[in-house]
């Protein structure tokens, strides 16, 4: 029997930090009046040239000045919006059927993709407080994934999957129902590391 299940994780931290995320978007939008600003003033402000003089020599004058004051409220609005972007990140798992899927979510808002692959392709999966998570881990041929929104989640797995041309080692955040879930849509048991067979005693004596 195919298994259908979704779990939306919730980041605390975009909670606990919405003062953060206000000033970052304020600074941003100073940001933008300032570029905006500099675009319109900087070139009144250069005197035009009289007869005989290098125009060119002036435009590049005008475009050098441009240039450096341009150059840090952009530097800023970039920086700032890829911080806040890493900071309001949260995912959702899919398993339909045999399929995997990972939905990025930015901003509470935008949705893509992260990553899918077949359910089959997962060929450990264990607590990542196990040893082999931290061999997997050392072993720089698995591409990481750290796909989970808080580190005191009930529990944290890591799922070793032979996919997407490569290895590649996740770490998810689960709860005890998504965790039944993924371990029905594997079925084969020994993908199972020895530390999650013992919690899945342990949750369902």
């Amino acid at each position: 029997m195919d298994i259908f299940y979704e779990k939306n994780l919730n980041s605390d931290s975009i909670d606990r930090h919405k003062k953060r995320a206000i000033v970052i978007r304020v600074i941003r939008i100073l940001c933008i009046v300032l570029i905006v600003g500099v675009v319109l003033i900087v070139p009144n402000a250069i005197e035009l040239p009289g007869e005989g003089a290098d125009c060119g020599q002036l435009l590049l004058s005008l475009l050098i000045s441009m240039v450096l004051f341009l150059i840090p409220p952009i530097l800023t609005y970039v920086l700032l919006g890829r911080l806040s972007a890493r900071q309001n990140v949260e995912y959702d798992y899919h398993i339909l059927g045999d399929t995997f899927r990972i939905i990025k979510v930015i901003h509470r808002k935008k949705r893509k993709k992260y990553l899918e692959f077949p359910v089959s392709a997962i060929s450990s999966l264990g607590l990542a407080e196990s040893e082999n998570f931290t061999r997997f881990s050392a072993d720089k041929t698995n591409k990481k994934h750290f796909v989970f929104c808080n580190e005191d989640a009930e529990v944290l797995l890591y799922a070793l999957v032979n996919a997407n041309n490569g290895r590649q080692l996740l770490v998810l955040e689960g709860d005890n129902e998504f965790l039944q879930a993924l371990r029905k849509a594997i079925k084969s048991y020994s993908a199972l590391d020895d530390s999650l067979k013992q919690y899945l005693q342990k949750i369902n004596r």
